[in-house]
């Protein structure tokens, strides 16, 4: 069994009018596929990252092909399809979405009033670690999202680097908890096999998600991974 490529049930799922531009944010999607990757052997820093492309870029095409990832990595512009995408995923696979404040503002109530299969378990449970909204106001946008605070599935930010690392750790604690599941089973040697590799992935993760952490001041508040 190629464990790389069969053992990964989970996706990143992102949207905003500019990120799905194959002329846009190169640097930043870069930084985001290759720091959540545990496979990857090169972590582009978040430093290097043009942010007035990604504001004021206003092409809109999906691409990810620049990418070498072993998990889904989804872009999208627009509300429409990237919803009926997240529908058509729901159970399927552990969802981690990313969308900018405009567009989150929208998409965000409709999926926790009408669509909440998409970031719930198989108890029927929603996930905590589920939805990340990067906005540059977040006084704002932090008013909608207080209609579903109770939920705990919100994280919403201004800063690209608190966003990278808390997704990055939620990944990791995800892989582990797959880990933990695996270990659990019937002991044969495919299920500890797999087990194994996800704690591996894991652990790469919490490092990957500890060198963003390591831009920030060990007690500054905006530490990403104190809270």
């Amino acid at each position: 069994m190629e464990l790389s490529r069969h053992g990964y049930n989970h996706m990143i799922v992102w949207l905003d009018k500019n990120i799905a531009s194959p002329e846009c944010c190169h640097e930043l999607k870069k930084a985001f596929a290759t720091t959540t990757n545990p496979e990857s052997n090169l972590q582009t820093s978040i430093n290097e990252v043009d942010i007035n492309n990604f504001i004021c870029d206003d092409n809109a095409q999906r691409d990810t092909s620049f990418l070498d990832i072993p998990f889904p990595f989804k872009l999208f512009s627009d509300i429409e399809p990237c919803l009926t995408f997240l529908l058509e995923n729901a159970g399927k696979k552990r969802i981690f979405f990313i969308t900018s404040g405009e567009r989150g503002e929208h998409i965000v109530p409709r999926i926790l009033n009408d669509h909440r299969k998409i970031f719930t378990d198989n108890n029927g449970n929603i996930y905590k670690d589920s939805i990340y909204v990067f906005c540059a106001n977040v006084a704002y946008h932090g008013q909608w999202a207080l209609d579903y605070e109770e939920l705990d599935c919100i994280k919403m930010e201004n800063d690209d680097r608190m966003i990278l690392a808390r997704l990055t750790r939620d990944i990791a604690n995800y892989l582990k908890s797959k880990g933990e599941q695996e270990f659990s089973n019937d002991n044969n040697s495919s299920s500890v096999e797999l087990a194994l590799q996800y704690f591996g992935w894991a652990k790469k993760l919490y490092e990957q998600a500890d060198k963003v952490r390591q831009a920030y001041a060990p007690n500054s508040p905006l530490n990403p991974l104190l809270s």
